[in-house]
């Protein structure tokens, strides 16, 4: 039985179609990428799985049970969202033991069993010298990895990624991407949306692109990302060996 399972999903913004017909199955220990050009439904598609946006058609199951609300997948499904979270006056370790409050009712009730999981998950992720550090004095990458901690601290069966690696320097991607993939060996199904193709390619088993929110593709990053298909999907793009890069309009200088 597969981990999800999506069969004909759509799903409408009002008269805006966003997702078409989408099918697919994720299944656990599969580190798989989200691709598509701006505006082809990955962030929705996402926050769907995160049973964020109610309302869709088709069928949705998780671990072969109807998709259901964000609360009530929360000891299954974790969704880290691009969007900087609030950081108020929290320090790192604080923000990392937040991740308890959809099991444990708020954010202190972990008691001591739930700081030792905190402090075990900033460990892993290698945060822990970050824990009484102010969130607003961490740099993106630290930041990045600390929301890794609160998200690996619950050890979800499905873990949901919108851009984990933007506007990060190839250091702070490399541990985020270890992250990723010491998630999916300890059997989670690990879905990520990402804008870098080239990545894509690199780290992960399997690429599932979508066009106008349409599934355009499903399958080992090589197979699907073909020179045809990225410019299709992307525009035209120049090729250097197995990797693409943006084509430049021959601009008089």
């Amino acid at each position: 039985m597969s981990l999800l399972h999506f069969e004909n999903v759509g799903y409408r913004y009002g008269d805006r179609e966003v997702l078409r017909s989408v099918s697919f199955d994720l299944q656990g220990g599969e580190q798989v990428a989200l691709l598509g050009p701006n505006g082809a439904g990955k962030s929705t598609l996402l926050r769907l799985c995160a049973g964020l946006r109610p309302g869709y058609s088709g069928r949705v199951l998780l671990e072969g049970r109807a998709l259901s609300s964000a609360a009530a997948l929360a000891d299954r499904v974790v969704f880290v969202s691009q969007e900087q979270p609030p950081l108020g006056d929290l320090r790192a370790g604080e923000l990392v033991l937040t991740g308890l409050a959809p099991v444990a009712g708020g954010w202190a009730s972990g008691g001591e069993g739930g700081r030792a999981r905190a402090l075990a998950a900033m460990e892993t992720t290698g945060t822990l010298e970050l824990a009484g550090r102010s969130l607003a004095t961490l740099s993106g990458g630290e930041l990045r990895r600390v929301l890794l901690a609160r998200a690996l601290l619950r050890e979800p069966r499905l873990l949901l990624l919108d851009e984990p690696l933007a506007s990060l320097d190839l250091g702070a991607q490399g541990r985020v991407l270890e992250l990723l993939a010491l998630a999916a060996a300890r059997g989670a199904a690990v879905l990520v949306a990402l804008h870098d193709i080239n990545l894509a390619k690199r780290f992960f088993g399997r690429a599932v692109l979508l066009m106008g929110g349409a599934l355009a593709g499903d399958g080992a990053p090589q197979e699907v990302l073909s020179v045809a298909r990225v410019q299709a999907a992307f525009g035209e793009a120049e090729v250097d060996g197995a990797f693409f890069f943006p084509r430049r309009s021959q601009v008089a200088t």
